[in-house]
């Protein structure tokens, strides 16, 4: 992270034996905690140094954490005393690097480790002017009380007590007690708190499976899962003024616009879902008693949680779980950030995305095809491509533009490529439905390329899968990713509509084109009417042959949207739509409309919980979420984000794949597909 220069901090590489090279969701994960932290403990130097003559800091769990040096260095612990407190191992190491390492040594004012008599100070390893270190067990709260007392630990000064992804290890009981203490010893404190919240959510569940599998249980977050729990707790137990925050309000509310700029410079980034999700499952509390309560107001003030509502929650209708019908699982579909497209014969075609390939995550360079009405599966290798054309890719769109043939457009390799080559998908054998669509009639050109055939074996049928890159004329779009596709008819000609996405240099993109699918001319579209800045990773959807409907996304603020938008296809005339009822931000769903409702399935927003379906009447605009669950019966996870849909016969929606790269806790991808019942959602409306 230092490296990537996320945070100027010299003095961590003394302590860090060797960088390991990390993700930059990973990297942001960390930046927004180191900022979030520097931030608290900068704001208590600066505003305690006007009201008290001696200030401590009181950083428990510290580890090996370079806080006591960085901020040393910038002469910001004038008249401050530091006490770090860990397991006694960990801070004899640490003592041990420090007593090596000149630069840190130098730091310290003096050591008083040969004037220690008392048996209880041969916890301390370090025993400085203003630098503490000590090896206690934090269960053994009254142990660490004596020994503070010996180090002449002052109870009425302005104390700042850390507590950085430490309590949620303790048992309830212990963790209450080590507040309970700080808040009963100390007339001046302040208690910052960081750790997880927010169990019961699918990337919740799938962030306490992995802190079980690494043997540091988080044994208190289902005890304090919420903001508002976490609040009460410190109100319970006598903190006079407090406040939480999760990590998304700290971003947009403290992390100046400059710096977020900076941030998106250092490395090109597309995990938003993982971001936005791991961002809201950390939460960072202030509590504070006596003095300091006159200057936390400034915290007040600047985060203003305006990305969430906090009663939201209680307004989705709950679905019966019998609507919910999981198929065999298959690693064939688990993957995200792919595309999808149903044939008429009844085959579903998954193209792409992120998954699990050579006993590795990377992207994806196979077809799998899925026979509806058998649920076989085959997987073909498309990798004898790679050197003519891109086949790994994700977040492109693929739509059929004919009885047996499938259009595949944009998408990235990686964050610093987007996908030059379209690509016609041709499985020849399959000719015996027509399409409503018509049919492409189109020369081929003689520069375009057609790769050589794959044949497969599916139940008791062979079949043949051909590939041409295709050659496109007119004003045509930049290469771009996260944007859609939707086919539709006007006067008799097949045509194709892309709107937005984004691409290594702008995010996110307000631009759409038509694509002729006889003649491959793009021409670009100037809607005209109320039209978003920019939108990537949103849904579009065609209503009644007539109009786009674009739904949800992320917008250049990197917010999640809950705006519906309708383009008409022949006037080009751009329309919010006037919605009422419960409607959430999302962004990395899926949408279709049956009939004159609108289904948004699943996406990330900034709430606390996963969103499930809303129903949207596109007549009345009366709009209804429904929740989904996040587990199966067997204990499954399922995140309904990164996914693919289709409907099958107006009456139920198939999700295929979803999942995204979940921080430093691992892939997770969903292992099933599974079918929703749609009549279990239905709206009231006057339409």
């Amino acid at each position: 992270m230092v490296k990537y220069g996320y945070f100027q901090d010299k003095f961590l590489s003394y302590f860090v034996a060797k960088e390991s090279r990390r993700s930059p969701l990973i990297h942001r994960g960390y930046y927004i905690r180191s900022y979030a932290i520097d931030y608290f403990l900068k704001l208590f130097l600066r505003a305690s140094n006007e009201i008290s003559e001696k200030r401590q800091i009181i950083s428990l769990g510290a580890g090996f954490d370079s806080a006591y040096f960085r901020l040393k260095s910038q002469g910001l612990l004038e008249n401050c005393v530091f006490y770090e407190v860990d397991f006694l191992d960990v801070v004899k190491r640490k003592a041990n690097s420090i007593r090596q390492t000149k630069e840190l040594k130098e730091l310290l004012i003096e050591d008083f480790d040969d004037k220690i008599h008392s048996p209880e100070l041969s916890l301390v390893e370090i025993y400085s002017k203003d630098y503490v270190l000590i090896g206690v067990d934090l269960t053994q709260i009254k142990q660490l009380d004596q020994v503070l007392r010996l180090c002449h630990i002052n109870y009425t000064c302005s104390t700042l007590i850390l507590s950085e992804c430490v309590l949620t290890y303790l048992p309830p009981s212990y963790s209450q007690a080590v507040i309970k203490w700080a808040v009963d010893c100390f007339s001046n404190a302040v208690f910052i708190d960081y750790e997880q919240i927010n169990p019961d959510t699918a990337f919740g569940h799938f962030m306490q499976n992995h802190f079980k599998k690494t043997g540091s249980t988080l044994k208190c977050i289902n005890t304090f899962p919420s903001l508002q729990s976490q609040t009460e707790r410190f109100f319970r137990l006598g903190w006079e003024v407090y406040r939480c925050w999760d990590m998304n309000d700290i971003f947009f509310n403290l992390v100046s616009m400059t710096e977020k700029e900076d941030i998106e410079r250092k490395e090109l980034f597309d995990e938003f879902e993982g971001w936005h999700l791991v961002c809201s499952h950390y939460t960072i509390i202030w509590a504070s008693i006596g003095s300091p309560n006159s200057y936390c107001h400034e915290v007040h003030q600047k985060i203003d949680t305006v990305y969430r509502s906090a009663t939201i929650a209680t307004k989705q209708t709950q679905i019966n779980e019998r609507a919910i019908q999981l198929l065999n699982s298959s690693e064939t579909i688990m993957r995200f950030g792919h595309s999808c497209a149903v044939i008429p014969s009844g085959l579903l075609v998954i193209y792409g995305g992120f998954g699990m390939e050579n006993s590795h995550h990377q992207r994806l360079s196979n077809i799998s095809i899925v026979e509806l009405k058998s649920w076989e599966t085959v997987k073909i290798s498309t990798s004898k491509f790679e050197k003519q054309t891109e086949v790994a890719r994700m977040y492109h769109t693929s739509i059929v533009i004919s009885p047996n043939t499938i259009f595949l457009f944009g998408g990235r390799t990686s964050p610093r490529k987007a996908c030059q080559d379209a690509i016609l998908i041709n499985l020849e054998e399959l000719t015996d439905s027509s399409s409503d669509l018509g049919s492409t009639t189109a020369t081929h050109d003689e520069d375009e390329q057609i790769l050589e055939p794959l044949k497969f074996d599916l139940r008791s049928s062979s079949y043949n899968m051909t590939f041409r890159k295709v050659k496109m004329y007119g004003e045509q779009p930049c290469a771009r990713w996260r944007h859609t596709a939707t086919a539709f008819q006007k006067n008799g000609h097949p045509q194709m509509i892309i709107y937005g996405g984004r691409t290594e240099q702008h995010i996110p993109l307000d631009d759409c084109y038509i694509l002729d699918l006889n003649s491959w001319h793009w021409s670009k579209v100037d809607p005209c009417g109320s039209k978003p800045m920019g939108l990537h990773s949103h849904t579009s959807c065609l209503w009644k042959n007539r109009w786009l409907v674009l739904a949800g996304g992320l917008t250049k603020q990197l917010t999640p949207s809950k705006d519906i938008y309708l383009l008409d296809l022949y006037t080009f005339q751009l329309k919010a739509l006037d919605v009422s009822g419960v409607l959430y931000p999302r962004y990395s769903h899926t949408a279709h409309v049956i009939g004159d409702n609108l289904f948004l399935v699943g996406g990330v927003n900034l709430e606390h919980f996963s969103p499930g379906i809303a129903v949207v009447n596109l007549q009345s605009g009366e709009s209804q979420e429904f929740a989904l669950t996040d587990q199966s019966e067997t204990g499954e996870i399922i995140m309904l984000h990164g996914h693919q849909s289709e409907i099958l016969n107006d009456e139920h929606l198939l999700i295929v794949g979803g999942g995204c790269n979940c921080f430093s806790f691992g892939t997770h991808l969903n292992k099933s597909m599974f079918l929703i019942d749609l009549k279990y959602f239905q709206i009231n409306c006057n339409s």
